[in-house]
């Protein structure tokens, strides 16, 4: 059995994207805060992430089981449920947004 669970972890995918200035990893449903249009923020959960425009679709943990249907960009979230990373302990296999158009 437990071999089962590592194979299963295994395929989980890692998403990577600096936040505040820190390189962090993190999987579709990990914990995270969203600011609403009230400006307060949040307890919710990723629900999705694209990785063309680094955008986030999050659920709301707070009893409501509000999603937002609309994308949501990183300064909008602050992921609670991530690993920090520098280039050294990263995950090489992270998928990762492209980085800007040059102009």
């Amino acid at each position: 059995e437990d071999e089962d669970e590592d194979e299963e972890e295994e395929t989980e995918e890692v998403y990577t994207i600096v936040q505040e200035g820190t390189r962090i990893e993190f999987v579709i449903g990990a914990e995270l805060s969203v600011l609403y249009d009230d400006g307060e923020w949040y307890p919710g959960e990723i629900a999705g992430w694209t990785e063309t425009t680094g955008k986030f679709r999050v659920k709301l943990t707070d009893g409501s089981g509000t999603r937002f249907s609309e994308w949501l960009p990183n300064s909008d979230i602050r992921i609670k449920g991530c690993t920090r990373v520098t280039e050294d302990t990263r995950n090489p296999s992270a998928i990762e947004p492209p980085p800007p158009p040059s102009k």
